[in-house]
């Protein structure tokens, strides 16, 4: 497993550094690990800029459940962001689990929680 620290959105030098590293590496899974929020989007957005399919690691409905009690309420302007993803079925599954139960949680939660694995 390599792990390449991106934080936050992707900027143009990021993208062309991705993209150079997909070229010998296509045959292999591409993850990214970010906050089980409404921003869901910056997963959509790298996915795009660097034409690679990145799947969401430890960001899904399991993780939210299994860290409920730490997941924080959702804003005004998450449940906008939220049901926008939704309507364009951008990892709709999630965004209406978050939806349904107002909550969001980020990974720094999950990292800390599992004491002696290395996440990405």
């Amino acid at each position: 497993m390599f792990c390449l620290f991106l934080s936050s959105y992707n900027n143009s030098s990021k993208t062309k550094f991705l993209k150079k590293m997909f070229v010998d590496n296509a045959q292999r899974k591409w993850f990214h690990f970010v906050d089980i929020d409404p921003d869901g989007l910056i997963l959509h957005n790298l996915q795009i800029k660097t034409g690679i399919d990145f799947k969401p690691y430890s960001m899904g409905i399991t993780e939210l459940n299994t860290f409920k009690r730490y997941c924080k309420p959702l804003e005004p302007n998450d449940i906008v962001k939220a049901r926008s993803m939704a309507a364009n079925r951008l990892f709709s599954d999630i965004v209406q689990f978050m939806l349904d139960n107002n909550c969001k949680l980020e990974q720094k939660i999950i990292s800390r929680k599992n004491k002696g694995k290395v996440w990405i």
